[in-house]
């Protein structure tokens, strides 16, 4: 069973045309991305939001997070990571 949904966990965009726009984490899981193109989900857990690489196209950058590759694994948001997907830069904010 998940706990119901962190109060202030939200993602927040940091460049593009979006910058500043923010996304709320209210939701069990989110995907990020476009078809063709580099995919993430973010899920809830119960030990906090986790984010995992579901489609990375041959030749295109993958995604990191605090600069490191996210890879084939599930790697875990704590508050100020940032996130690059593409050209892309989000920033999560999880308050306790």
């Amino acid at each position: 069973m998940l706990p119901p949904p962190l109060e202030h966990a939200k993602l927040q965009i940091l460049n593009g045309t979006g910058a500043g726009k923010e996304l709320p984490l209210t939701k069990p899981s989110v995907k990020l991305g476009k078809a063709g193109s580099e995919v993430v989900q973010i899920n809830r857990r119960p030990d906090g939001h986790f984010i995992v690489c579901l489609d990375q196209p041959k030749g295109s950058a993958p995604s990191r997070v605090n600069g490191k590759d996210i890879g084939a694994r599930s790697v875990k948001l704590d508050n100020h990571d940032i996130i690059e997907i593409n050209r892309l830069k989000i920033e999560s904010f999880h308050a306790s």
